[in-house]
């Protein structure tokens, strides 16, 4: 979520990678990042929030049910966005690397989920 200037509204990345407002309630969404790990956060239910913040949008990666899953999934959609952070980019284009990130997010969780299957 980010302060839309004076306006002090938020704005969130929605699931299909276009800008809306947040919900007022959403910044008590989750407890206090215990893991250190900086856009992992569990949820209330014990799940585990992926955020990261993209030009000037707090862009949503999901919720998975482990921490491995999450971590997994924030350190590929950060690799993702890697490139493109410091450039100037129109909001189709920040869109469109904010589906590719969730996307490559989900696929990394999935990767954990399918480890642990074979190790188990």
């Amino acid at each position: 979520e980010v302060n839309d200037g004076d306006t002090a509204r938020k704005r969130i990345c929605n699931n299909s990678g276009s800008l809306q407002h947040a919900p007022a309630h959403a910044h008590h969404a989750t407890r206090p990042n215990s893991n250190s790990t900086p856009g992992v956060n569990r949820t209330p239910g014990g799940k585990w929030m992926v955020t990261i913040g993209y030009h000037n949008n707090s862009c949503y990666m999901g919720v998975f049910d482990t921490r491995d899953e999450a971590i997994a999934a924030n350190d590929v959609a950060r690799r993702t966005f890697e490139s493109t952070r410091d450039r100037k980019l129109s909001k189709g284009e920040i869109e469109g690397n904010v589906r590719s990130a969730k996307e490559a997010a989900r696929e990394a969780a999935r990767g954990v989920v399918a480890a642990r299957r074979t190790r188990d």
